[in-house]
């Protein structure tokens, strides 16, 4: 299992790092006036986040009665996270559960923290989403949507996408794993209900810090008028889409595709596009080195382990 594990991680590091490579090809020959203080700031933020996001996945077992320390969850989180690169999307959340029991969670409670975390942090997300819609940022989309639609009313539009999806959902319940699954979690209600409020505004504080560290990212290339709320908003929104592109790793091109389409009402297209690989980057960047760090300080600490043991047993004999 941990050779199929480190396969994985491997995998997963090398298609990351194709797409941090696809990333850096766009910047040369690219004028960028940079203020490193920003940039600077953005990449300690995103440094807390990443090791807050991986420490919740310890808090989320503790919540269901593990017994596991906030460093052996973190680096649980950490070194299967990587798995989203991998082709479906869906390994950096099943390798979690597969793994679980090298961590010492049974796979049936790693199944429940699962499904308890995927649930409060999309409803998180959908939080900080709702920001934009409260702006007059967001009313200014909806007119040069309607543009784009040849003044077709957007309302009209937006309950057909509901409908499809609405049918979209219905046509999977058929599916009897689909089904199984949903059930699943259907039974699960009444247990992650009573902790799943605490988790969740866990995450939405996570999700804002998040918003917050790209809005200081994008203050390092441009300066705009876009609030720091605006682009909480703009973020949960491509987090969303990236999320639901089934199928595709770290949902990579989508979300960045949503977010040069929203900066670019405030923007030009230019500095939108460079905000939005720039952001891809970074996390990229981050997730390889708070990944790397980890499996280095296992590897010490398991040799270090290794040593005493071999001197307790040497005073034995």
């Amino acid at each position: 299992m941990k050779k199929l594990k480190y396969l994985m991680i491997s995998s997963a590091v090398i298609l990351a790092i194709v797409g941090l490579t696809k990333s850096v090809e766009f910047f040369k020959g690219t004028e960028v006036n940079i203020r490193i203080s920003w940039l600077l700031a953005a990449l300690g933020a995103l440094i807390i986040y990443q090791v807050l996001n991986a420490g919740m996945w310890a808090g989320v077992l503790k919540s269901l009665g593990a017994d596991i320390s906030y460093a052996k969850g973190a680096r649980m989180w950490i070194e299967t996270e990587c798995g989203k690169w991998l082709p479906g999307g869906v390994f950096g959340y099943g390798s979690r559960v597969v793994t679980a029991p090298e961590y010492g969670i049974s796979k049936v409670l790693s199944g429940k923290g699962l499904t308890l975390e995927l649930v409060t942090t999309v409803m998180a997300w959908a939080t900080v989403s709702l920001l934009i819609f409260t702006t007059p940022f967001f009313q200014e989309i909806l007119e040069k949507l309607a543009l784009v639609v040849s003044g077709i009313p957007v309302v009209p539009l937006v309950f057909a996408g509901l409908t499809i999806m609405a049918l979209g959902i219905f046509i999977g319940f058929k599916v009897p794993k689909i089904r199984t699954k949903a059930l699943e979690v259907w039974a699960l209600r009444n247990e992650l209900g009573r902790i799943a409020p605490a988790i969740y505004v866990k995450y939405l504080i996570l999700c804002l810090w998040n918003g917050v560290t790209f809005w200081l990212l994008s203050k390092g290339f441009t300066e705009h008028s876009i609030t720091v709320w605006q682009m909480v908003g703009i973020g949960g929104v491509a987090w969303l889409g990236g999320f639901f592109a089934i199928g595709v790793p770290g949902g990579i091109g989508v979300r960045e595709g949503i977010l040069v389409w929203l900066l670019s009402h405030k923007m030009a297209t230019s500095d939108a596009v460079l905000i939005a690989m720039s952001w891809r980057m970074l996390q990229v960047l981050v997730e390889l080195s708070v990944l790397g760090l980890s499996l280095l300080l296992n590897h010490i600490f398991k040799r270090k382990s290794g040593d005493t043991e071999k001197h307790v047993s040497s005073k034995i004999l």
